[in-house]
């Protein structure tokens, strides 16, 4: 027959999920708070603007995209893939070179390498892909409450509407509604007292303001000052392309903390601020100058959500933020919500109408791997708060390129872990 699937969340992970189940003979709509207004330059409305920053493609999220078709058109709007991530002293010296994994390693038959990419572009590949699939999407559709009854579930919308389905999906990040219906305000999301101002600046010759050629000399690179908790990262996801994070830090919460991702108004005084504020921790002057050129900046606050007890209840089930939103000092947020929509979409596509033993297969798959990315993210976060730490990351760079310890975050194979739980599955039957 076939679950109608209500998913709450038009980011990443719920459309990439929408494809999965749309291909197995399901039917999922996508329920998002987005109104379309707010990006009325582009012809499609699923395009939600020029928002947000880059993130790194790692091995483990690619193997998602490719495996759902997307892989190929994902590619041709990122960054050339790369060998190697840059950390450094804020100031450009003593990098260490972490040699990232590669696909054809460790016995893996296909060859990947990282790449990064503009969240926007990444979201409207997905967003595409859907609408050419005929996936359902309902804007304007803020959700307020979710109800379960025995024969299906209930979302309720801040205009009135509502929206019955079989099974519920929440993908609607660090703040979700989903959650909090699940497990009340308990875990809800934490903010870290850290505040990143994310860049988009053009690279080129005579880019700068000053005329100045603009350029970086890795695609990604994370930079440290050490003994003061000052942190950067700059990301080429093209030639001509450059996107960037400030992190403010030890900051108290407040009513000035601004969490709609919305580009700050007074670019020119933004950029300059950030200029001088990077140019006094000691960045390099191609760093500054990037800055100082930036076309655009987003100022958002770092949350993380303490562990819930479980990714699914009843009839409901998390994916991405909404079940694990972390800070991103390992860079697998965004890899591991593709992940949760690679495993969940496999399940429900061999189990068919069997959500109970879906979800609960995904719950066992994805709570031991989540617990894993998040203590070697915790690990990261230390080095980046400690006087040691660069000598800590120079040794791990070092265990890392002979011993590969972080394979298995990065080399992760999703299709490996569902295809095995199934089949032990089908064993105990």
């Amino acid at each position: 027959m076939g679950l109608k699937v209500i998913i709450v969340g038009a980011g990443n992970s719920g459309p990439l999920l929408a494809l999965y189940l749309q291909r197995a003979g399901h039917t999922p709509v996508i329920y998002d708070m987005f109104n379309p207004t707010d990006s009325p330059t582009h012809e499609n409305p699923l395009f939600f603007g020029d928002l947000g920053g880059a993130i790194g493609i790692s091995i483990n999220g690619q193997r998602v995209l490719d495996d759902a078709g997307i892989l190929e058109d994902i590619l041709k709007v990122a960054s050339e893939p790369f060998n190697n991530t840059i950390f450094a002293k804020i100031d450009g010296s003593s990098p260490v070179t972490l040699t990232n994994f590669e696909g054809n390693r460790n016995g893996f038959s296909k060859s990947y390498k990282t790449f990064t990419i503009m969240r926007m572009n990444l979201q409207h590949v997905i967003g595409m892909a859907c609408s050419k699939a005929g996936i359902k999407y309902v804007l304007c559709s803020k959700l307020v409450k979710v109800e379960e009854s025995e024969g299906g579930v209930k979302a309720y919308f801040a205009d009135g509407t509502s929206a019955t389905g079989d099974i519920l999906v929440g993908a609607d990040g660090a703040h979700s509604i989903t959650r909090k219906s699940l497990f009340g305000d308990a875990h809800k999301a934490v903010f870290a007292k850290c505040i990143t101002h994310v860049g988009v600046t053009e690279l080129g010759n005579g880019k700068g303001l000053n005329g100045d050629d603009l350029d970086l000399d890795h695609v990604l690179a994370f930079y440290n000052d050490r003994s003061s908790n000052h942190a950067t990262v700059f990301f080429k996801t093209a030639p001509n392309n450059s996107s960037w994070h400030i992190t403010e830090v030890n900051l108290p919460a407040g009513e000035n903390i601004n969490d709609d991702w919305r580009p700050v108004s007074d670019l020119p005084k933004e950029s300059a601020r950030l200029a001088v504020l990077l140019e006094g921790w000691g960045g390099p002057k191609n760093h500054v100058e990037i800055v100082r050129a930036a076309r655009r900046i987003t100022s958002t606050p770092l949350y993380f959500v303490p562990p819930v007890p479980s990714f699914y209840k009843g009839r409901v089930v998390l994916i991405g933020d909404a079940a694990h939103a972390m800070l991103p000092y390992l860079g697998q947020g965004g890899n591991s919500a593709l992940e949760d929509a690679g495993t969940l979409g496999h399940l429900l596509a061999e189990l068919g109408d069997d959500w109970k033993t879906a979800f609960r297969l995904y719950n066992e798959i994805r709570q031991p791997r989540i617990k894993t990315i998040v203590a070697q993210t915790d690990i990261m976060a230390g080095m980046n708060n400690a006087w040691y730490g660069h000598f800590v990351v120079r040794v791990m760079a070092f265990v890392a390129r002979y011993f590969g310890n972080l394979d298995k975050i990065t080399g992760y194979d999703f299709l490996a872990d569902t295809k095995a739980a199934l089949a032990l599955e089908k064993s105990k039957s």
